[in-house]
């Protein structure tokens, strides 16, 4: 074989790769959301009883908890697979303030301002918006989840000579000095 058939048939054997990963993500949502949806047509069909009831909500909390692994397991599935996530140019104050105003309600709840005072916007950064919103939205969630009521968690942005910045305070306890 040549050097271009044998680059030829890795390429196939990578686009294989690719929409079995694609496919079995695919299959995997459907079922958990039919799964999910069987759950919420049984809770509104009528009077269930205790043991019926606690079922249900067990039911619900592992549809839930499959729900928010699922990404993790099709990125650790990409990661083995070792193929490179989508790249694009972003707008990091675009994707926190999006990722902010997602989190308001939950912010609201316990009193929590969200600021974000962006000085100048930042350059376009290279990177997976999948990803880094899924990194931002964990990290602002827990900001809000060890924040005080009626105190503010704030989100910064810089430019540090070739860097990007991104910093998140709250007003948590923080982490012990042993734990560091």
């Amino acid at each position: 074989m040549t050097d271009a058939e044998n680059r030829i048939g890795l390429e196939t054997l990578d686009q294989h790769r690719d929409r079995f990963i694609d496919s079995f993500a695919h299959a995997l949502r459907n079922q958990i959301a039919a799964i999910g949806g069987y759950a919420d047509l049984i809770e509104g069909s009528g009077n269930l009883n205790e043991d019926q009831q606690l079922f249900l909500k067990r039911v619900q909390s592992g549809v839930e908890r499959l729900n928010h692994m699922l990404p993790s397991l099709i990125d650790l599935a990409w990661l083995e697979a070792e193929i490179p996530f989508p790249e694009q140019h972003l707008a990091l104050d675009q994707l926190v303030a999006g990722v902010s105003a997602s989190l308001e309600i939950q912010a609201g709840l316990k009193g929590i301002r969200i600021t974000i005072p962006i000085v100048e916007p930042p350059p376009l950064i290279p990177g997976d918006a999948t990803r880094l919103k899924q990194a931002l939205t964990e990290i602002i969630r827990n900001a809000l989840c060890y924040s005080p009521s009626d105190s503010s968690v704030t989100i910064k942005l810089w430019r540090d000579q070739k860097t990007i910045c991104c910093s998140v305070a709250d007003q948590g306890i923080g982490i012990s000095a042993m734990d560091q």
